[in-house]
């Protein structure tokens, strides 16, 4: 959490550490290459995907020493421009060892299909 805190220019010695910045939501969401293996799953060339939204609703603080839960699910797909435009829809939900919820987040891929027309 350090590390990301002095990323993210907020490395001040004199910031409490111990409690996660809110975005580092997104660094817990993608551990272990989860996002890749989404997109793996629906078989989408990596060449054609952009990442377009992200939200956040925040729960209880992430604490250093949290055990943190991350379930995430394609929540939605859908088709724009005959089919030329993909979106995938991923749910995220993350909760802490005692089963408090720290947060959900919602992420939105567009995928552009070549079949469709499309140039890469």
């Amino acid at each position: 959490m350090r590390r990301f805190a002095e990323a993210i220019g907020i490395g001040d010695p004199h910031i409490d550490h111990s409690v996660a910045p809110p975005t580092y939501m997104k660094v817990i969401e993608g551990e272990g290459n989860s996002s890749r293996a989404i997109v793996s799953a629906l078989q989408i060339d990596l060449r054609h995907i952009l990442h377009v939204e992200q939200e956040f609703e925040y729960g209880a603080p992430i604490r250093a020493g949290d055990c943190v839960t991350v379930e995430r699910t394609v929540a939605d797909i859908y088709a724009k421009k005959g089919g030329a435009l993909e979106f995938v829809v991923v749910h995220s939900t993350l909760h802490n060892g005692d089963g408090a919820s720290l947060g959900r987040a919602r992420q939105t891929i567009l995928v552009r299909n070549e079949q469709h027309g499309e140039p890469p």
